[in-house]
């Protein structure tokens, strides 16, 4: 779960680390051009944005991207272009994008005949228009 990451992450920021200030800058620039690229469209922008957020958070607490989420992903099959975990990570959502329908299907399949825990499941999320809205099944 994500106890302690909050706390770890706003005491090094506090601490004034240069690491973990320009991480939070590049964060909030990364999060506002995520926010931009869906509302254009653009899927590339999207993908490498994610994938740099993830990266990012990790330098701001590296408890935040565990290696356990690494291997859940790695577990989903190939086709991933690009996961982080929501919020401080670790202890709620994951966001994983996949290029083709496909491998996202067999992903949520996958997840479904062994998930991680006994709640673990796949949320399918589209972009819209006024923001991200996520579906529960």
């Amino acid at each position: 779960p994500a106890r302690g990451i909050p706390e770890t992450a706003v005491l090094r920021y506090l601490r004034g680390e240069p690491a973990v200030l320009a991480a939070r800058e590049r964060l909030v620039e990364g999060a506002e051009a995520m926010a931009v690229a869906l509302r254009t469209g653009d899927a590339e922008a999207f993908v490498h944005r994610l994938d740099e957020y993830r990266q990012l958070k990790a330098t701001v607490d590296p408890a935040s991207v565990s290696d356990d989420l690494a291997e859940l992903v790695a577990s989903l099959g190939g086709g991933v272009e690009a996961w982080s975990p929501a919020g401080a990570g670790g202890g709620g959502f994951l966001y994983v994008v996949f290029r083709e329908p496909a491998a996202a299907r067999a992903a949520a399949a996958r997840l479904a005949r062994r998930p991680p825990n006994p709640l673990a499941r796949a949320f399918p999320f589209e972009p819209e228009g006024d923001g991200l809205r996520v579906a529960g099944l």
